[in-house]
């Protein structure tokens, strides 16, 4: 899988790294909000379900989208409100204005809510500049391996229509024209790189790594504020942000059950249609190789911390 990464001259980055996982956040506060930028099929929903019982001990103001109800399902949103159309479920926003008050953000948002969160219903609120790398925040963020990511979004789907094939039942065609019909090869990188204006052309390959890179490279800039955990190796996860955000209240390693997923693992597949499928995954896969670069880079801090 080595061989389908460009060299990293090819993709720079500007760095913006969070404070090390020894050196602990600040409170969560109306000035300085905790956002969790939960995304989809990355096994954040437990880590919501924390958070919103952090909150409730904290006595925090939270928006978090699923907790206790997914009430950002629950009505059309007005297309005149200013929260529609960004951010990912900001339009929870437009039917509870106050919840742009709160100190703790969780749920299926995405970079470009930052500079939407001072609604009129908050004026006590200080102007957030428009471009959220200059706003004050602390974050989370969650990835997985792009080819298991590919696979459990496939089976979630397959849910709701019982006569789709499992996915390792698929001919090597099929599987690739899923991946590029639902565009799932750079769906991490499209979701985090909504933080900066300017295209978000993705479309990038072993072949032609310059293609995309500028989304990329957003994603990467992003990924650099925030504390990351991966979805395979939650335990460690855990731990990084458990220092990071002391009020953040995370079960121990020796009381967390990590589950493994019923569904087909990468591993079961053929190398060679592994090969292949990532090769059609790999803005995501240059996301995540950085991401566990990163992650390696929190957990040495702790360790020296």
């Amino acid at each position: 899988m080595r061989d389908l990464y460009p060299s990293r001259a090819a993709v720079p980055t500007r760095m913006h790294r969070a404070p090390p996982p020894h050196s602990p956040a600040p409170l969560p506060s109306f000035h300085n909000p905790f956002i969790f930028f939960h995304i989809a099929k990355t096994s954040g929903s437990t880590l919501e379900s924390y958070i919103y019982e952090s909150t409730v001990a904290g006595r925090f103001p939270s928006a978090i989208t699923c907790r206790p109800d997914c009430w950002y399902r629950s009505s059309a949103v007005n297309s005149s409100c200013p929260f529609a159309g960004a951010g990912g479920y900001t339009p929870i926003l437009c039917e509870r204005p106050a919840m742009a008050c709160a100190s703790v953000f969780a749920g299926h948002f995405q970079p470009d809510l930052i500079p939407l969160i001072r609604h009129p219903a908050c004026a006590e609120r200080p102007r957030w500049v428009a471009e959220p790398r200059e706003a004050t925040f602390t974050c989370v963020i969650f990835l997985r391996e792009p080819l298991s990511r590919t696979i459990s979004w496939y089976h979630d789907k397959r849910a709701e229509a019982a006569r789709v094939l499992p996915f390792a039942n698929m001919s090597l065609l099929d599987q690739l024209a899923l991946i590029q019909r639902y565009e799932l090869g750079s769906a991490m990188v499209r979701w985090l790189s909504t933080s900066a204006p300017g295209p978000r052309n993705v479309t990038l390959h072993p072949f032609d790594p310059q293609r995309g890179v500028p989304s990329i490279n957003r994603a990467k800039a992003f990924l650099d504020k925030c504390t990351i955990g991966l979805q395979d190796r939650v335990s460690e996860s855990y731990r990084a942000i458990s220092h990071a955000f002391p009020w953040l209240k995370l079960p121990s390693q020796e009381a967390r059950v990590e589950h493994p997923s019923s569904h087909i693992q990468p591993g079961q597949l053929s190398g060679d249609a592994q090969v292949v499928l990532r090769s059609f995954l790999y803005p995501d896969i240059l996301l995540y190789t950085y991401a566990l670069e990163r992650f390696e880079q929190q957990l040495r801090g702790l360790a020296a911390g």
